[in-house]
């Protein structure tokens, strides 16, 4: 069970939350449903929570927003998903 936990983070390299779903629920089965002790899973290989900002908007992008004169419209056309200029 340590092998397969560890497979989902190393080598399908899935998501932190997705590792903790598969142990929250194999730890319901062993203490809800079967009634019986869950195995020891120590040193379990967990996935790795990535940490970097999103990206909102391009540089240029940035820079078409801070020297618009029509700030309005600029917004308007991020809202539309049309370009000024259009």
């Amino acid at each position: 069970m340590r092998a397969d936990l560890s497979y989902l983070a190393t080598d399908l390299k899935i998501a932190p939350s997705t590792q903790n779903i598969a142990l929250s629920a194999l730890l319901f089965l062993y203490r809800q449903v079967l009634r019986v002790d869950f195995p020891n899973i120590k040193n379990i290989e967990r996935a790795r929570q990535t940490r970097h900002l999103p990206v909102v908007l391009t540089r240029e992008e940035v820079k078409n927003l801070l020297s618009n004169d029509d700030l309005y419209s600029c917004i308007k056309s991020r809202w539309t998903g049309c370009d000024k200029s259009t």
